[in-house]
């Protein structure tokens, strides 16, 4: 199953408002559920990742 990964940096440009967006940009996706859950579950995963880097690179920039 092929994921874009434009997509997925796309949610998460804001991790706050993912879910958000998430929701309104699933339509596309109604038609297979399975591919929903996989992709909302790689989002979720990339989104958590890149939100903590993000925080650690703020709290690292501030100690310095």
């Amino acid at each position: 199953m092929n994921v874009d990964t434009n997509l997925t940096n796309f949610f998460c440009i804001d991790p706050c408002g993912s879910k958000k967006m998430i929701m309104t940009n699933m339509s596309d996706y109604t038609t297979n559920s399975l591919k929903i859950s996989y992709i909302t579950k790689i989002l979720k995963k990339n989104c958590i990742n890149q939100f903590q880097n993000y925080e650690k690179k703020i709290y690292q920039s501030k100690k310095t």
